[in-house]
């Protein structure tokens, strides 16, 4: 390389990082071998009951008066159980459609809810779907890689009538902590066993935790936003967070006025959090549950383009949408149910 080559190639690393830190610039095209229109990759899962269902894809496809004709969903060729079956929706089972999930404003999805109940069988498939085409009535199509799609059955929506609540509470964007999820009860004590809100292997099996009353919330807000710092940096290293084998069940402070319990990490499959008459429950949910990219606040523009760079070249989660699924166990009786509001988030 002539000296100035190597003179030009730090300006132009410098001039990349400056626009992917500052978001100027995404590196969606032939570099990483994907379309720089096609919908994108993330971590989309659903749930379906015996009368109810919901699972949104977020996608643009078939635009303006250019109808869908079809949707076909199919699963990773090779997997631990075979390929899985494809599964070929037309409408009313699809629908083209926008959803006020982001914060308010509207997201285009591909709304396949009525298709989870027409096809139950396959939507309880443990292998998440991988890969989607749509097909327009121009004859146009689109092809694109989901990221997991996968499906969980329930006994039922999260309705009223049932002994808890729950609500998913936004944080701040860009603080890594994409929301914490509100679990409430009333006069039955209640214990929160699991959390779903994905394909195995597309979510961590982990959670920050803490159960305890509505007095302690703030002190939970505070404690997952000032730990974020820690937790992304840990995250972009690799590293895993592990609740232990055999932990504890939670239990929460006799009183209102007691200081709040610490978040401590719990697995999603026993979560073992304790619920007494009106008490509540807080789990944090961040970028580092679904693998997305991360930098601690305050790092260069240089590490976080580095950051961002990394989580492209791995082909990452580029958004999130979810309807978490809890199992609860109340007057000796376990249900799961599946939550109506979803957690949708762009983790680049």
């Amino acid at each position: 390389m002539s000296v100035l080559g190597a003179a030009r190639a730090p300006l132009l690393a410098s001039g990349v990082a400056l626009a992917l830190a500052g978001g100027m610039l995404t590196l969606t095209g032939p570099l990483l071998g994907r379309d720089a229109g096609a919908p994108p990759r993330g971590v989309v899962h659903g749930w379906v009951s015996p009368t109810d269902s919901r699972a949104l894809i977020p996608a643009t496809v078939c635009r303006g008066d250019d109808s869908l004709t079809t949707l076909s969903l199919a699963g990773a060729s090779r997997s631990r159980h075979g390929a899985l079956p494809e599964l070929v929706l037309e409408p009313p089972e699809v629908v083209v459609t926008g959803a006020a999930i982001d914060r308010g404003a509207e997201v285009r999805v591909l709304d396949v809810s009525e298709a989870l109940i027409d096809h139950r069988p396959l939507a309880s498939i443990s292998e998440p779907y991988t890969h989607a085409t749509a097909r327009c009535r121009s004859w146009s199509e689109h092809a694109w890689d989901i990221g997991a799609l996968s499906v969980s059955s329930v006994d039922r929506p999260l309705r009223d009538g049932e002994p808890i609540t729950a609500y998913v509470v936004p944080q701040p964007t860009f603080s890594g902590v994409l929301a914490l999820l509100m679990i409430h009860n009333y006069e039955v004590p209640v214990e929160i066993v699991s959390l779903e809100l994905g394909a195995a292997g597309s979510t961590a099996d982990t959670v920050l935790a803490a159960s305890g009353w509505m007095e302690h919330w703030d002190a939970w807000e505070q404690e997952a936003l000032v730990s974020r710092s820690e937790l992304r940096l840990a995250h972009s290293r690799g590293h895993e967070f592990s609740a232990g084998p055999g932990q504890l069940a939670i239990s929460p402070p006799l009183e209102p006025t007691d200081p709040a319990p610490p978040l401590t990490w719990r697995r999603t499959d026993g979560l073992k959090l304790r619920l007494e008459p009106f008490n509540v429950a807080a789990i944090v949910i961040g970028e580092w549950t679904f693998g997305g990219s991360g930098s601690a606040p305050g790092a260069g523009l240089f590490v976080q383009a580095w950051h961002r760079l990394r989580a492209l070249a791995r082909g990452g989660p580029e958004v999130v949408l979810t309807f978490p699924v809890i199992t609860y166990r109340a007057a000796g009786e376990e249900s799961a149910v599946g939550m109506t509001e979803p957690l949708y988030a762009r983790l680049r």
